[in-house]
């Protein structure tokens, strides 16, 4: 089915927000937006209006619409929420996954542990090429779990935990081209918190069937990751760039 031209540019404006090509906090124009890509007024203010539901895109008073803003209590908040989620979705997959659930987990991690963990060097294709191989061993991990409502849930909080990710990295990459010291602690984060060892305790935790043993892995994974986040954004704050919103 071919998407309608309103459907089109919510695809759009979302991904751009998600890849941090619209960053956090920018106020959203609507005649911007239609001049810089030929849209029309109406589907743009639908699409902002249905990004704001999903909280991607807020509305201040008297301003209009902008991207949603960033905090660090909004990523620990995040993080803490989703954990919730795939823990629940985890517990199920275990407890009801079959042979066909495992082929897919041992399946994506192959494709995972093939590609380099990211630093501020790599570029955006080959971050992408990484935070998708990610996202797939993860789904892969969850997949055995039938509820739909829960995989939902879980996208909707991954979706804006990517844009945390992106936004934060585009700032960290422009800091770095000055302060290379920024760069040396910022790929030490990342190693710790992206590394292969802790997926493969985790896969093999699964793949055992031992619940007890990983729940608690993907706690930790998941603490790791909010920790480096959460520090990495505090060094952008430290250290704000020169970026500017467009008018």
């Amino acid at each position: 089915m071919s998407l309608s031209n309103a459907d089109r540019v919510y695809q759009e404006i979302r991904q751009q927000i998600l890849c941090g090509t619209l960053p956090a906090g920018m106020p959203l124009r609507a005649a911007t937006l239609a001049r810089e890509n030929g849209w029309g007024l109406t589907p743009i203010r639908e699409a902002l209006t249905r990004l704001q539901a999903e909280r991607l895109v807020q509305m201040a008073h008297n301003s209009g619409f902008a991207v949603a803003a960033m905090s660090d209590e909004g990523l620990t908040d995040l993080s803490q929420s989703r954990l919730l989620i795939e823990s629940e979705l985890l517990t199920k997959s275990i407890e009801t996954g079959g042979e066909d659930w495992e082929g897919r987990i041992v399946a994506a991690f192959y494709q995972f542990q093939r590609i380099e963990t990211p630093n501020l060097r790599t570029d955006d294709a080959e971050f992408t090429n990484w935070e998708t191989r990610h996202a797939a061993f993860h789904t892969a991990l969850l997949s055995g779990c039938g509820s739909d409502w829960l995989h939902h849930l879980n996208a909707q909080l991954g979706a804006h935990l990517q844009m945390y990710q992106r936004n934060i990295m585009s700032g960290l990459r422009q800091i770095a081209e000055t302060a290379p010291e920024i760069a040396d602690k910022v790929n030490g984060l990342l190693t710790e918190a992206t590394g292969i060892a802790d997926h493969e305790t985790l896969m093999t935790a699964v793949l055992d069937r031992d619940t007890s043993a990983a729940l608690p892995a993907l706690a930790q994974h998941s603490q790791k990751s909010m920790e480096c986040y959460t520090e990495m954004q505090k060094l952008l704050v430290q250290h704000p760039s020169k970026k500017k919103a467009r008018a």
